[in-house]
């Protein structure tokens, strides 16, 4: 009887050892649930590093049309800071045609 309640014993720490040691490979600072959002973590920078690489790309570029580039330059220009040629003629029309309509018709007596 003594052997057996021994081994019963044994066979309870064995089980509630494995129990802790499973959890703790689990659940601690080194665990695989740690090491899985590491992964993901990792995975989720190489992509915004990447996206950095590319943005980079564009905009060195960019910096090679404005040094290089006069046509660059003046269409930045043309676009960013409204500017025209001395001999042009800027003409705005209105987006929507009923406004555009009112603003005639009240000027006309």
């Amino acid at each position: 009887m003594p052997l057996l309640k021994k081994r019963r014993s044994v066979l309870f720490l064995l089980f509630f050892l494995a129990i802790a040691f499973t959890l703790t490979l689990l659940y601690s600072n080194q665990g695989f649930f740690h090491l899985k959002r590491l992964e993901a973590e990792k995975i989720k920078l190489e992509s915004a590093n990447q996206d950095i690489k590319q943005e980079n790309k564009l905009l060195l570029e960019k910096i090679e049309r404005i040094k290089n580039d006069p046509k660059y330059i003046e269409d930045v220009a043309r676009k960013k800071l409204g500017l025209v040629r001395p001999d042009e003629m800027i003409y705005k029309l209105e987006k929507d045609p009923e406004t555009a309509s009112k603003k005639i018709n009240s000027t006309n007596p």
